[in-house]
């Protein structure tokens, strides 16, 4: 029922972000930042060819 009403949940289930959940909770905390830049940087990329 939650995948019907929120269908971004059920990508949780998808085995990269499976696999990049796991080696995010193995990342040490000082390199967070980096990781996070490259999410946003890449999710800044996707919706500027969307648009």
């Amino acid at each position: 029922m939650e995948r019907y009403f929120f269908p971004k949940a059920g990508e949780q289930d998808d085995p990269e972000r499976q696999r990049a959940a796991h080696k995010l909770s193995l990342c040490p905390q000082q390199y967070l930042p980096i990781i996070e830049g490259a999410i946003d940087g890449a999710i800044g990329i996707e919706e500027a060819e969307d648009d």
